[in-house]
């Protein structure tokens, strides 16, 4: 599991992607977002972003078991 503090405000492109996490907790709401930042990850079970008010990426969330048909 990995926990992204609230004091990040930006996450690069492809930063988790192929990660091999099961849940991703982004606690605050980063300014930016890469592209594929989490895409990839086969085991992702858990995407946990309470205070995320949008996905600035494209595919931030593509082809992984939490968001399937690769579209966010």
């Amino acid at each position: 599991a990995i926990t992204i503090k609230n004091t990040v405000t930006s996450i690069g492109e492809y930063a988790f992607a192929t990660a091999g996490v099961s849940s991703i907790t982004l606690e605050g709401n980063p300014e930016e977002i890469g592209r594929y930042a989490f895409a990839y990850s086969d085991n992702l079970l858990v995407f946990n972003a309470p205070n995320l008010t949008a996905l600035k990426g494209g595919y931030t969330l593509s082809n992984n078991p939490v968001n399937p048909t690769g579209n966010i």
